[in-house]
């Protein structure tokens, strides 16, 4: 599809059809609205689509993403470290409404309940490289071959677009407790907590 700078600055298309870009999130970390606003802003600012953001009351905002109604949100995720970030997990976070017409479909149960989704094909193709990477045994040269094509779909479609990749998080920590983690995720030693002891 072919792109224009319409009048009022941001794209349209040839048929002079507005392209409009919407935000939401409920708020459920404190810095996701403030963090939802600059993304949008560098959207409008430097992309030139004319994108808003819009806070919704976190309940509100559940229902609205299992009725899959909402358009983009921003989310704090691990950088994709775990296999399933590309396929299961993913379409958790985009659309739980049509991964929950997936588990229902899988355990063979009902699928017409009231308000499921089915999924387009391509995101039915996540189950599937799911069930092809679990086939493989773990590390082999076969399971990392289907996780490259799970990497390969996900950047294909982009149903997830990592603003900051190979993050670091910080976790000040007194200088009195021992047996802390040196390597991995902070918010992993958040919860080995009981391992950890005063000096």
């Amino acid at each position: 599809r072919e792109w224009k700078i319409g009048g009022d600055g941001y794209r349209s298309t040839t048929a002079a059809v507005s392209f409009n870009f919407l935000i939401e999130n409920g708020a459920e970390a404190v810095d996701l609205p403030s963090s939802s606003e600059i993304m949008a802003a560098h959207l409008r600012e430097n992309l030139k689509i004319n994108a808003t953001m819009k806070k919704t009351d976190t309940t509100l905002f559940a229902q609205a993403m299992l009725s899959n109604q909402v358009q983009s949100r921003m989310m704090w995720a691990f950088d994709h470290t775990l296999e399933d970030d590309y396929t299961t997990r993913n379409l958790a976070n985009i659309s739980p409404n049509m991964n929950n017409w997936m588990l229902a479909k899988r355990a063979g149960r009902s699928t017409s309940a009231e308000g499921l989704i089915e999924p387009p094909d391509f995101l039915k193709e996540l189950y599937t490289l799911y069930d092809e990477r679990m086939s493989q045994p773990y590390g082999t040269d076969a399971y990392w071959a289907v996780v490259q094509k799970e990497k390969d779909h996900f950047y294909k479609y982009a149903l997830a677009i990592p603003l900051i990749e190979k993050s670091q998080l910080p976790l000040p920590i007194s200088n009195r407790l021992a047996n802390i983690p040196t390597g991995g995720y902070q918010i992993t030693a958040l919860h080995l907590l009981e391992n950890m002891y005063i000096k």
